[in-house]
């Protein structure tokens, strides 16, 4: 009976350690992406202490950026095109263009960030039908002025929201968020 209390007491701990919840990682767009993705710098947010660390690290690296939020259930891992990263949006089409702050959704007009999800849905999925909204989901880039406390949230509420979108309409669309320092606000109307 010694011998067996010992043998039971291991089982059950190894029983308990196994039913651990793993970690879920989720990629954003998608992890073919992720992982074709060559040379890149995986940049956990948890970790940074201020805005201006981050975007030295994004404006220094020759790496694709890829920023990393770790939530107790899960692992986001949004791929940053480094291309368009120094890229004022004033250069780009405003109809291939969506603006976020940590309070509201800029596009022609000002939404509270509670109509991402909508915001998102009628860019994402215009396919160029409407001369107001992204000409297709490849185009479309989420600018993206958040202060850094607020950061992780707003882009996991962005994530969430894309794969919400991509899941109902089965198909692979793609994810453009680029951080900026700089709050651009849209011009008022002529």
């Amino acid at each position: 009976m010694k011998i067996i209390l010992p043998q039971i007491l291991v089982l059950l701990l190894l029983l308990l350690l196994g039913c651990q919840p793993r970690q879920q990682k989720v990629y954003y767009p998608n992890i073919e992406r992720f992982q074709a993705t060559p040379n890149k710098k995986i940049i956990t947010l948890n970790h940074l202490q201020h805005t201006d660390s981050l975007f030295s690290i994004l404006t220094t690296t020759d790496s694709i950026p890829v920023l990393e939020i770790i939530t107790p259930i899960k692992k986001h891992y949004f791929v940053l095109p480094k291309r368009t990263l120094g890229c004022s949006p004033h250069l780009l089409k405003l109809r291939n263009s969506l603006f976020i702050t940590e309070s509201a959704v800029e596009k022609h007009k000002k939404l509270p960030l509670t109509s991402l999800h909508l915001a998102l849905e009628r860019d994402l999925l215009n396919n160029g039908q409407d001369p107001d909204y992204a000409t297709s989901s490849k185009q479309l880039t989420l600018y993206r002025y958040v202060p850094l406390p607020q950061l992780a949230t707003v882009l996991v509420d962005i994530g969430d929201a894309f794969k919400t979108i991509e899941t109902s309409q089965r198909n692979e669309l793609d994810l453009q968020i680029i951080p900026t320092q700089r709050d651009y606000r849209l011009p008022p109307p002529l």
